[in-house]
């Protein structure tokens, strides 16, 4: 089946409102270009820790090698297993590493393994979520869980999103990293100006939840124009636990970076979007179709913040050359917008109740 395209933005509440621009303009006149590929990868895990990940070093070397199999981009480096560390992605380690200074990075991807999180009470309607277990707040969405014998849902709340590494550290991206603060997106995110990556790819279980793009991801954003993420849409079988996961593939890096060597003039979001089209493995969601790297259903999402409605939408639409100029790096995190394409028909069963 074809998979569902949504293209929606969002400001953030309270915030000023003007309109999404017409005409899609760039920040400003060329500035230095980040063309580095920088990538993070951890196959193997202590034991007890987590189950290994056999793919996850040769999917990030598939894109590396993908992505500049053609001229544009340049490597970065390749950090994995027990050269992973929290301290990569956290400031202010992480300007020599994942979101290295001085803007010389166009895109940063990691693979790893992502931390689960505790669904709550079944509910039919999102006024019922509003009991957030602990670690979690609100809001509340309730996620459709079931539509045989009654449809039905499952409470989950705003979640400090992590990576998993291979000692068993965790890294909270929700909440304690800032990436892409560059010289020239300038230090609004209180983070300094010693970044400059200007695309990230977290790539693991549960990057995200469905509309919890803005709570989940508003402190990460501080310059790093745009994010693409796996995103879980259903919770699963909860007893006994049997949840809907992305799987561990070798090859959705090659798919993400075989849109770049075909169509340097494509977006960068859309195609990390559309990407889900050409991942194999999996399996089938309970609403239909499935498979496509997830077991069960799910998305290729990508997420923009910017300082403006007009931006947020230039960010989403940049392609190949645009998101390596670092004039066009997020100027805040007023306005949000997004897009991502399911493995099943979302459009027939939203995410929400």
């Amino acid at each position: 089946m074809d998979a569902q395209r949504h293209f929606e933005w969002r400001f953030w509440p309270g915030r000023l409102v003007v309109p999404i621009a017409a005409v899609l303009l760039a920040h400003g006149p060329a500035a230095r270009a980040g063309t580095g590929i920088t990538t993070e990868a951890v196959n193997n895990f202590q034991a007890g820790c987590k189950p290994d990940l056999p793919n996850s070093i040769a999917n990030v070397n598939g894109f590396r090698s993908r992505m500049t199999s053609v001229a544009g981009f340049t490597l970065g480096p390749g950090f994995q297993n027990t050269f992973v560390v929290t301290s990569d992605f956290t400031e202010v380690s992480d300007s020599f590493n994942f979101d290295r200074n001085n803007q010389v990075d166009a895109i940063s991807y990691v693979h790893t393994h992502g931390g689960w999180d505790s669904p709550g009470a079944v509910c039919t309607t999102g006024s019922q979520c509003n009991s957030p277990g602990g670690g979690q707040s609100l809001p509340g969405v309730c996620l459709r869980q079931k539509e045989s014998g009654g449809t039905s849902g499952i409470c989950v709340y705003k979640t400090p999103r992590t990576l998993i590494l291979g000692d068993c550290s965790t890294v909270d991206y929700t909440n304690n990293v800032r990436w892409g603060e560059s010289a020239t997106a300038g230090g609004w995110a209180g983070a300094g100006t010693d970044g400059g990556v200007n695309f990230v790819v977290i790539d693991n279980s549960i990057a995200i939840r469905p509309s919890q793009y803005i709570d989940e991801l508003d402190f990460t954003h501080a310059g790093v124009a745009t994010i693409g993420l796996l995103m879980v849409t259903r919770v699963g079988q909860t007893s006994p636990f049997n949840p809907d996961d992305a799987i561990n593939v070798s090859t959705r890096g090659t798919a993400f970076a075989n849109r770049y060597v075909a169509n340097q003039g494509s977006s960068v979001a859309a195609s990390w979007a559309d990407t889900v089209n050409s991942v194999s493995g999996g399996a089938s969601c309970v609403f239909g179709g499935g498979g496509h790297g997830f077991n069960g259903c799910g998305a290729h999402l990508s997420v923009s913040a910017d300082s403006t409605a007009g931006f947020a939408n230039f960010d989403q639409n940049a392609n190949w050359t645009q998101i390596r100029d670092d004039n066009n790096d997020s100027f805040g995190n007023s306005f949000y917008q997004w897009q991502f394409i399911c493995n099943y028909n979302c459009n027939a069963h939203p995410f929400e109740l």
